[in-house]
């Protein structure tokens, strides 16, 4: 087995371990001071104004999550059904075609049956539509 050894200076020189090297040749030293670390989580106050805040009651708010995830399954459903007119068109052999396309449109019809009870749901509920 051959090993490639990088070396610092060159091909008679020892290598030097990256975990040692306090930064990557071209970057700027990593700062061991916590305070110029940047932040994951933006942690500055919110400047909102209170008369842009919505305030949503629970059913309402519940009625609000359910018209996007059927939302979204209907999306889903539509890339499948346009995946399948891909297939239609394409120069792929028979069987493979339709195995695919049968399944494609088995699952989207099955999505848009949820998508369409999820929004029975709010209806029977008497939530905001």
């Amino acid at each position: 087995m051959t090993r490639l050894l990088i070396t610092a200076d060159g091909p008679g020189t020892a290598a030097c371990p990256a975990k040692n090297l306090n930064a990557a040749p071209g970057l700027p030293n990593r700062s061991h001071d916590r305070s110029e670390r940047n932040t994951m989580v933006d942690t500055t106050p919110l400047t909102r104004a209170t008369a842009n805040t919505v305030t949503y009651a629970p059913r309402e708010l519940n009625a609000l999550v359910t018209r996007e995830i059927a939302g979204r399954l209907r999306e889903v459903a539509d890339t499948l059904t346009d995946n399948v007119l891909f297939l239609l068109l394409s120069d792929l052999p028979g069987p493979f075609v339709r195995s695919r396309s049968n399944v494609y449109l088995d699952v989207a019809s099955q999505l848009l049956a949820l998508a369409n009870h999820e929004l029975d749901g709010i209806a029977l509920r008497g939530e905001a539509a």
